[in-house]
């Protein structure tokens, strides 16, 4: 591809295209802007690869061209994709439909055509008709291209066309309809394509009121934001661990895990070898610091030893840490559900809006204490959806045939250690990712501290995080055997390919729907929502816990209780004194009864103490009534801002687990890094901890997006983004911190020579690159 002279670029083009291949480098789309013709279209299959939408809608511009050859190509690039978007199908129906039946390029956009409008009866319908035309009576170009495209059939009249097909005068066209017969056969014989079933409807209609009925339930017992936030700080900890675990485990992780091992490999598991450290480091250093301190929203803690403005900080990254992983959690979900029950792109926004809606109210309804119920549910959901399938491929294929016996020939080489940072996965940093990520967001995250104050003690809090690791440890075990069995029963089903090797993220929710018995396969769809809603329930939880402890507050709520309150005092103080004149009145006119006025006047202030005392409780009451509410219209209003965001969010391109580690894991680090230089500098200063917290933030983009940002051919390891930025982090933290800062020029002046280095890196790094 890079022969500009080369005779085969255009074949290597096609090649790469139909591999799956992405490539967004600068290299790419200058040849996708300067080259014409059908070269032009195969290079911006490439493009397409990566899973941004402005590059298909490049591809589906070619399919109104002059030219009949690059119709022709764009149609039959469009065939060989999996998913498109709903603007991409309209251009390609309309094309098609209108195409003259004498064009070269009317096979190849009829194929396209027919293989996407599955959900379009009467376009399917019509495609499917002109195919058979060409079967029986085309040119052999177009025999073939309508045996490929019949290939997802599984219409009786079709096989017996296709077998009459075996015995066509041309070779090739032979081949092509065996091909179709034998796809068509593995696909009946092994289970049939049912999708979801009115029993699956059925089941997740009812836990969607399941969950509803739950916090209908605990919202009749909040009573004050302590409730609300912490469930009164006496749950049992092994519910909170069983909650902690759930609400890390989204969809993501559900479905990423299993396609990670399918398509990589199972050096991914050496990040089980961290576990012991890792409870260590979090349940004997972190979890009593925390504990100790009666605080509602983790960031109380940062103002205390370095002020107010990096405790601002610390809740401005968590809370936009929170709302883009979970407008990207959701969109994701939605992704995969629209995948699985073979719906079109529009209907994205849709799946996002109604799993938001259910998480939102029942969030909003019963606070903490709902939210961890329902985790626990959820848990229990997710463990039987996976056991179910990996009994469900035991049983089809009469045993354990599935369990690998040799390293797959497409699995990663995936060494013990590296000094190649592009090296994706490595054994070592497996388990110092795993070790850095726990760490870090178990010490900093305010979706686990709140758990861990929402128990009674360290110990509890301690019980709870094992229970929580342990949990994670034996379900992504499970998950990572439920990957392994997909991968064996699609081999043994002869249905695995470089296309479904490169989707292999999409497996298990194909496996879903077209293979589980009815009813089980709602159970597992309910399950992914679960993952989704578990995760978003206890985020925006947390994020309105913040919000509401770190900047209400700060912006005046708390002023106006206080001249609420005042003004009750003074209303009482008033009532005291007009009965203390009245009293004094009453005194002058019976001092012959003394002893009796003496009685009067003590159950005069005796009633004046219980009147003053309920008018107190009146006051706290309606001020506990009032947070509260506020609260729930925080949790509705900020589930209403992510679900609207993750119905239009973007794709991110690459693995699951890569995108969750190149967005989440951005601010992990960072986030960690200010707790650390709180609880464990002690010359730490405001100062010191914001510039490291940038160059944390800069170290982990860097690792993340280093292609982007370079140029280069080669991305870093994901595996390496969050121990990164915390050592370099820590490092420029713990180095500034020996600097004294007398005054706040000096500190200006500082901080700008300080961003001098970052800015002279990314100059140097870009053109050295470029």
């Amino acid at each position: 591809l890079y022969d500009v002279n080369g005779q085969d670029r255009i074949h290597a083009a096609e090649s790469l295209g139909k591999l799956g291949y992405a490539d967004e480098s600068n290299f790419i789309k200058d040849l996708a802007r300067n080259s014409k013709g059908a070269f032009k279209v195969y290079v911006l299959w490439v493009l397409v690869n990566s899973g941004k939408p402005e590059y298909e809608k490049q591809l589906a511009e070619c399919l109104q061209s002059k030219d009949p050859i690059v119709r022709r190509i764009a149609g039959y690039v469009f065939f060989h994709l999996h998913n498109i978007s709903s603007q991409s199908y309209a251009a390609l129906a309309d094309v098609a439909k209108n195409e003259k039946k004498d064009s070269p390029a009317r096979a190849d956009l009829l194929s396209a055509l027919y293989v996407h409008s599955i959900r379009h009866p009467s376009e399917h319908s019509y495609a499917h008709k002109e195919l058979i035309k060409y079967l029986l009576n085309g040119k052999d170009s177009e025999k073939k291209q309508a045996s490929s495209a019949l290939r997802i059939s599984t219409d009786a009249k079709d096989i017996k066309i296709l077998r009459q097909m075996l015995n066509d005068a041309n070779p090739d066209v032979r081949i092509f309809a065996a091909d179709a017969l034998i796809s068509i056969t593995s696909n009946i014989s092994a289970f049939h394509f049912r999708g979801l079933q009115w029993l699956d409807w059925v089941v997740i209609c009812l836990y969607g009121v399941f969950m509803l009925g739950i916090g209908a339930y605990y919202s009749g017992k909040q009573t004050n934001e302590e409730e609300y936030f912490l469930a009164s700080r006496n749950m049992n900890p092994y519910i909170v661990g069983i909650s902690m675990f759930a609400t890390l485990l989204s969809t993501i992780s559900y479905l990423g895990k299993p396609g990670e091992i399918i398509k990589h490999g199972p050096m991914i598991l050496c990040e089980y070898l961290a576990i012991p450290f890792t409870y260590t480091v979090v349940g004997y250093i972190l979890i009593p610091r925390i504990t100790k301190l009666k605080i509602t929203s983790a960031y109380e803690l940062l103002e205390s030893r370095l002020g107010l403005g990096v405790r601002l900080l610390g809740s401005i990254i968590f809370i936009l840490t929170r709302l883009v992983w979970m407008a990207l959690l959701i969109y994701i979900s939605a992704r995969l559900m629209v995948t699985m029950l073979n719906w079109g792109p529009e209907m994205i926004p849709w799946v996002v809006i109604v799993a938001g809606i259910i998480a939102v109210l029942y969030t909003a309804m019963g606070g903490l204490r709902a939210v961890v119920i329902t985790d626990v549910v959820q848990f229990f959901i997710l463990v039987g959806g996976a056991i179910i399938t990996i009994i469900i491929i035991t049983f089809k294929m009469g045993g354990f045939g599935w369990f690998p016996t040799h390293w797959a020939s497409h699995w990663d080489v995936q060494p013990i250690f590296s000094w190649n940072l592009s090296t994706r996965v490595t054994l070592v940093g497996s388990a110092l990712a795993s070790f850095c990520w726990w760490v870090c967001t178990a010490g900093s995250d305010q979706v686990i501290i709140q758990r861990y104050l929402a128990t009674r003690d360290t110990k509890a809090a301690r019980r709870a995080f094992l229970i929580n690791i342990l949990s994670d440890m034996s379900i992504s075990l499970l998950l990572y055997t439920v990957g392994v069995a997909l991968l064996g029963f699609f081999i043994a089903h002869s249905m695995m390919s470089n296309d479904i090797i490169s989707d292999a993220d999409y497996l298990f929710p194909r496996f879903i729907a077209h293979y589980l018995p009815m009813g089980i396969a709602g159970l597992v769809v309910a399950g992914m929502f679960a993952a989704a809603m578990s995760s978003l329930d206890s985020g925006i939880n947390s994020i309105v816990t913040v919000f509401t402890r770190d900047f209400l507050v700060r912006l005046g709520f708390s002023k106006q209780e206080i001249k609420a309150s005042n003004k009750h005092q003074n209303d009482q103080q008033a009532g005291r004194i007009g009965s203390t004149g009245q009293q004094n009145e009453s005194n002058g006119q019976n001092k012959s009864n003394g002893q009796n006025n003496l009685t009067t006047q003590n159950d005069i202030n005796g009633q004046n103490g219980q009147n003053e005392l309920k008018i107190n409780r009146c006051a706290n009451s309606e001020q506990d009534e009032n947070k509260l509410k506020l609260a729930k219209y925080l949790v509705l209003g900020i589930g209403i801002f992510v679900v609207l965001i993750g119905s239009q969010i973007g794709k991110v391109p690459g693995n699951i687990l890569e995108v969750t580690g190149k967005t989440n894991g951005l601010f992990v680090g960072p986030l960690f890094g200010l707790f650390f230089m709180a609880m464990f500098v002690k010359r730490a200063t405001a100062f010191s901890t914001i510039i490291a917290v940038i160059y944390g933030f800069m170290t982990a983009i860097t690792f993340a997006y280093w292609d982007k940002i370079t140029g280069a051919n080669h991305s870093l390891s994901f595996q390496l983004i969050v121990p990164s930025s915390v050592l370099v982090e820590i490092i420029v933290g713990v180095l500034l911190s020996m600097i004294p800062i007398k005054n706040k020029t000096t500190a200006i002046v500082l901080g700008i020579i300080l961003m001098l280095p970052l800015i002279i890196i990314y100059t140097y790094l870009h053109n050295i690159f470029a």
